[in-house]
């Protein structure tokens, strides 16, 4: 969903949940969200003095497992918020450019949207579980070559060589 301005930092997921606890809950488009303090003070900036209301228009295109591409048309600065759990390992394009990634409402990923149509790809590329699958497949070659070297017998392969033994 699109969001248009922060509702408040926390430190911690203590003063994170002593904030939404006291909160009227969420209303209807665009909402604001919660950010980490360390975060507040780069993202305040871009979204600017906005208030609650503007329009973001939003459609869904493709989606797989691990990517999703959406159509943002936002009348002013606004932040996607995925409410997916946040780890690096989620990467952001925005209009075709790398964006950054951050956490919003403790846990969620978030990025920051500029003014007009913006497209939003976001894909999910856990870097450990691909090189750690590549990892089986070298393993899964030698371990085949090493099943199919064991099995030819080796004085078949030495005569086929004009290898002579002493």
């Amino acid at each position: 969903y699109p969001a248009d301005h922060v509702a408040g930092a926390y430190k911690s997921a203590d003063d994170f949940f002593g904030k939404i606890s006291n909160s009227p809950g969420p209303g209807k488009g665009v909402r604001g969200v919660y950010v980490n303090e360390e975060d507040l003070g780069w993202i305040s900036p871009w979204l600017g003095a906005n208030k609650p209301g503007p329009e973001c228009v939003m459609k869904k295109g493709e989606q797989s497992l691990n990517r999703l591409t959406v159509s943002a048309d936002c009348d002013k600065r606004a932040l996607f918020v995925l409410n997916e759990y946040f780890t690096e390992n989620w990467k952001a394009r925005v209009n075709g450019r790398t964006a950054k990634t951050f956490k919003v409402n403790l846990n969620q990923v978030g990025v920051l949207l500029d003014k007009g149509v913006n497209l939003v790809e976001m894909e999910y590329s856990p870097i450990l579980f691909i090189r750690l699958l590549r990892l089986q497949k070298i393993t899964v070659l030698l371990i085949a070559l090493y099943l199919l070297l064991s099995y030819i017998p080796f004085e078949r392969l030495f005569r086929a060589s004009g290898f002579k033994s002493s």
